[in-house]
Order: C-alpha cells, then sequence, then structure tokens
C-alpha cells in the first residue's frame, strides 16, 4: 500500500475506532458470562405432504394432469360468484410455476412430476370460503433423489388414474401395449399385444446428463406373466440389460439397481455398453417380451402385463475432508429395506468429529453422530475441525443497563485442553468502506489483519498460556460435555447507526494458529424487531430511532 494511502486509511479508521469504541471495547465489558442454550437441533427441512387429487366444488381446472415431459399448463378458474381474494399454493417437489390473475390461477410444469396443490380464500354468497383442487404432473425429464422420476413422490406410478390418452403422453410409442384390467385383481394394468413381441417404451427419452453415469438408480416394476419374460433394454435397444423372470400365473415385484458404471463401465465383457450407450447416462427404458405373445391376455399361451413402475435416484452424499479431497456416497434405503429419511455420516470419511452443512440456504455445524433429514436432494458433508468455533445464527438485545445486540458461538471443550489458547470475537462495522479496508488487506475476510490495521476490535472471553487460565473466563458450558458458549454485546452505538450492520466473527487461537467461524452480521434495529416484548421501552426506543 502507498504511504499516503495508508495515511488516509489511518485517518478514516480513526474516526471510526472512536465510534466503534462507542459501540463498547470487547476487552471492558462486551463480553459477559451468561447462560446460553446449546446449538443441538438437527437441521431443519420442510417435508412436503402430497395428497390424493380431488375436486373442489368452487373450483375447476380444465385439466388435472400435467406431463413433465412436454411441459403445458393448467388453468384453474373459481366458480362464478366465488370472488378470490388471495390465491396460495405447494407445488411439492415439482418447482411447477404458479401464477394468478384475479379469479384465475395457471399452474405450468417445469420438468419435474409432482402435485401441485392449489388453494383460493373468497366468498361464495356472502360466506367465507377456503377451496383447493391438486394437478398431478407425470413424468418427467428432471428428477430428484429418493423420487419416483414418473409421479414426483415416493409413490409408483399405478395406472389406476390413468387413460389411454395419458398414457401416450407418458410414452415414446407403445406399439400395441395398452390399459387393461387387472385379471387377477381391480385394478388396471398395462397389456402386452398378441402377435409379436412389440417393445413397449416406458418414459421419453431424457436429455444427457439428467442421470450422470454414476448414480445409481432404483428400478421397479410388478409383472403377471405366462410362457416369456420380461426383456429391458437401457438407452437403446441394441444394447440388452436385463431380464425380469417370476412364477408365471401370478403377480411378482422385480427390482434391479441400475448402475452403468458397476454393470458396464467396471465390467470388460460389458465396456463396449458403456463407450456406446452409457458415457451419457441412463436415458430411458425400453420393455418387451422375451419371446411372442401367443395369446390376447391371461389364460392361455404367451402373455404379460406390466404395473406400478418406480425409477427412482440415488442420494449422491459428498464427503469434503480437511484437505479438500472428495468421496462421494450413493444411498437410498435404510436397514429395514425402506426408503431413507435421514443419513447419518459415516465418520471413517471424515477426519473430524462435526461436519459442516449447507440445509435450505443455511449452514451449520453439527456432531457425527446428528443425522441429516433428507429433502430430495443431493448432500455435501464438509469436514468441521474441532478447533474452529461454530457461530450460531441467534442474535438479541440486551434491553437492561447499556442496550446493545448480542451474538452467540460455541467451542469445542477441547481445545480448551491446549497450553496456550485464546477464544472471543472480532467486530467492526459493515459497509462498504470497511468491506474496502477488508478486501485489500484480508482477502475480503474479518480476521486478526484487520484488527492489527486497526479497522476493527478484539474480545477475549477465554485465555489460557503457558497450560494456565489467565484474565478471564466468559464461557458457558453447554452440559453436553462437547461445547461451551460465549457471547458478546456490542453496546453504545449511535441512533444514526441503528440500522447499520454489525459485523462479527468468533475465533479460537491456539498457540501461533487461528481459527475462524463464520461471521455473522445484523442491525441493532432488526435485532429489535425480533425482541419477544415489543412493548419494552428499550425496544420501542430502539425502533422508533431506527424509523
Amino acid at each position: 500500500m502507498k504511504q499516503n494511502q495508508k495515511h488516509r486509511i489511518k485517518c478514516l479508521l480513526a474516526a471510526f475506532c472512536l465510534s466503534l469504541g462507542l459501540l463498547g471495547a470487547a476487552t471492558t465489558g462486551a463480553f459477559e458470562a451468561e447462560t446460553v442454550e446449546p446449538i443441538s437441533e438437527a437441521p431443519v427441512v420442510q417435508d412436503k405432504e402430497n395428497t390424493a387429487l380431488q375436486s373442489a366444488s368452487l373450483l375447476s381446472a380444465d385439466t388435472g394432469i400435467l406431463y413433465g415431459y412436454d411441459g403445458g399448463s393448467a388453468v384453474i378458474t373459481a366458480a362464478d360468484g366465488f370472488s378470490v381474494s388471495a390465491w396460495s399454493f405447494d407445488t411439492g417437489y415439482s418447482e411447477a410455476l404458479v401464477r394468478y390473475d384475479g379469479n384465475c390461477a395457471t399452474v405450468s410444469a417445469n420438468g419435474y412430476a409432482g402435485i401441485v396443490k392449489v388453494t383460493a380464500s373468497g366468498t361464495f354468497n356472502g360466506e367465507a370460503y377456503i377451496e383447493s383442487t391438486e394437478i398431478c404432473i407425470l413424468g418427467g425429464k428432471k428428477a430428484k433423489p429418493g423420487l419416483n422420476l414418473f409421479t414426483g413422490t415416493p409413490e409408483v406410478l399405478d395406472f389406476e388414474s390413468i387413460d389411454d390418452d395419458m398414457l401416450s403422453h407418458l410414452l415414446q410409442q407403445n406399439n400395441g401395449w395398452t390399459l387393461s384390467q387387472d385379471p387377477l385383481g381391480e385394478g388396471k394394468a398395462v397389456k402386452a399385444p398378441a402377435g409379436g413381441w412389440a417393445p413397449f417404451y416406458l418414459g421419453k427419452p431424457l436429455p444427457d446428463g439428467t442421470f450422470e453415469p454414476e448414480r445409481p438408480m432404483d428400478f421397479k416394476a410388478d409383472i403377471l406373466k405366462g410362457g416369456t419374460d420380461l426383456f429391458v433394454w437401457l438407452n437403446d435397444m441394441s444394447v440388452g440389460y436385463t431380464t425380469f423372470g417370476g412364477s408365471d400365473g401370478a403377480w411378482f415385484t422385480s427390482h434391479r439397481t441400475v448402475n452403468l458404471v458397476a454393470d458396464w463401465k467396471n465390467n470388460p465383457d460389458e465396456q463396449s455398453k458403456y463407450e456406446s450407450f452409457g458415457e451419457k447416462g441412463f436415458t430411458f427404458i425400453t420393455f418387451a417380451a422375451m419371446s411372442d405373445i401367443s395369446a390376447d391376455g391371461y389364460g392361455g399361451g404367451n402373455y404379460l402385463y406390466t404395473d406400478n413402475y418406480s425409477l427412482i435416484p440415488y442420494y449422491k452424499i459428498t464427503y469434503v475432508k480437511s484437505d479438500g479431497s472428495q468421496t462421494p456416497v450413493y444411498v437410498l434405503y435404510d436397514g429395514n429395506g425402506s426408503l431413507i429419511t435421514s443419513y447419518t455420516p459415516d465418520k471413517t470419511l471424515l477426519d473430524t468429529d462435526f461436519y459442516e452443512i449447507t440445509v435450505n440456504g443455511k449452514t451449520a455445524v453439527y456432531p457425527v453422530s446428528e443425522p441429516i433429514p433428507l429433502a430430495h436432494e443431493d448432500v455435501v458433508i464438509t469436514a468441521y475441525p474441532a478447533e474452529k468455533p461454530i457461530t450460531s445464527d441467534e442474535t438479541s438485545i440486551r434491553v437492561t443497563g447499556v442496550a446493545g445486540i448480542r451474538f452467540k458461538a460455541k467451542a469445542s471443550n477441547a481445545t480448551l485442553l491446549q497450553d496456550n489458547v485464546e477464544i472471543g470475537f472480532l467486530a467492526t462495522r459493515s459497509n462498504e468502506t470497511i468491506q474496502g479496508y477488508m478486501e485489500e488487506l484480508s482477502d475480503g475476510e474479518l480476521t486478526m489483519t484487520c484488527v492489527e490495521n486497526g479497522f476493527a476490535l478484539k474480545g477475549v472471553a477465554y485465555k489460557k498460556a503457558d497450560g494456565v487460565q489467565v484474565g478471564v473466563n466468559h464461557l458457558s458450558e453447554d452440559g453436553d460435555g462437547i461445547y461451551s458458549s460465549f457471547t458478546v454485546c456490542v453496546t453504545g452505538i449511535p441512533k444514526k447507526y441503528y440500522k447499520e450492520n454489525v459485523l462479527v466473527r468468533p475465533y479460537v487461537k491456539i498457540g501461533e494458529t487461528t481459527y475462524y467461524g463464520a461471521a455473522k452480521e445484523q442491525s441493532l434495529y432488526e435485532a429489535a424487531k425480533s425482541y419477544p416484548d415489543a412493548e419494552n421501552e428499550t425496544v420501542k426506543e430502539i425502533l422508533a430511532a431506527g424509523e
């Protein structure tokens, strides 16, 4: 940095430090020995409930079925006399697009299968009503782990609510396969035509890369046959994959894991299949009878029925060790053979006792024993060294004494065993000027370099030197034997800065090495808005000054 430039910065920082000094120098009263609750809850993932199709008396749709392969839209219209005041919707896992205008709403497929629930609130004949209807999106050119490609839910495609027109939308072509009564039950099935082995293309070709070759796919189908087996191809009819056999005259479920890499690429006898058809990943399934169908249906000769299709991608769990190396793991079922809804990290694939994960845009740290709720998205598990502090997402305000905004973090108790350890917070203002300094001097991060250059403050919550605790100890044991918490309260904020964010970051220094937690920023005004007692005089004063 040029000398005159450094001088200007120091002048500006001098004024800034005076202001921040009013916020409360971290070495004099910025920390309090407070009782705090441990952060032990698992990542919260909202699950979506998919219910059966239903009709609503005050809402009508021009179609109840859309197709993820082909797109298209459904228009939902309120009945005459039903004045809609508000629309709401739950797209489930379909990522469908919903828009509304007056007494109409439009649902547009967006590549995924699923169930979309649309709700209208309003009045009819002077009475308040809330009415809902559902649009079913079948088949998709996109898919999510743990969900059936054909339904957008964990449920199978059972053809019960499907007619011939719907079936045609799900197929590339059917070559004479038709919807039929289940000869052994009350439902529907798909029947092979008499007089040939005609292929049945379930699903339409998916874009290359929809399923990468490395990702296993779980495939299920129910089969009723006589005198023949079901022959299954992947990607191209010239490449036979497997035969689904079973006992004649009774329904049975065939279940296969499709793994192009394991079955083709890593098999010397099958590598040509992978080179020709496997590199682009899984694209579609083709069925045919192993031999000609000689009878038109159940009861004699060769016949074949199929039902209850399911094609579910495995979850990809990526482990990232401290050195940056990655290990992918694919999972779908638990030890009881049920689709998994949570996943407990494998400690042997990490090199730490803690992991960091981002769920719904929120990043948090958990012990490896803490299961991860799965929400039909792949997961990246990053090793989190025990030395790094964990920043809480919680903030609060001090309403007694000198008002201020409080931040919380926790440190592993294992760090307290070190001979030379210091634990605390760094604090500064969050504005473009300060960010510019951080970009220039510390790669945009709030670090000790910022303190050394005079535009951030350091507060010590705990210090130990040469094996002896010295000075301060503002840690509060969480009661789990793993963590201790500490807080910082930034005080003395001038009224004109109530809406300006304060930026803090916890640190743990062991010897000459400093480990940083995630930075957290919030304004005193925003923290006051979340305070549970809106009638508190301090809260009212902060909110009034911030308006």
